[in-house]
């Protein structure tokens, strides 16, 4: 148990890493991998979107009873 729900938190905490660098090149004008702002709009919703069904299976996870582990 401890195992999943340390895996999704550092999951979590990399998606939420990799959407401050992509909003940080985008904004500190580094022409390294972001270009334009559709680009940016795309891997932010999609950082976005995976940080959410991240945090519902963490979220589900602890609301699921322990069954006498």
């Amino acid at each position: 148990m401890i195992f999943i729900i340390t895996s999704l938190v550092a999951f979590i905490l990399f998606l939420a890493g990799m959407t401050w660098m992509v909003i940080w090149m985008y904004v500190s004008g580094r022409p390294a991998v972001v270009t334009s702002l559709p680009e940016v709009t795309t891997d932010v919703v999609a950082l976005g979107v995976a940080m959410v069904i991240a945090v519902v299976a963490l979220i589900r996870y602890l609301k699921k009873p322990d069954k006498g582990r």
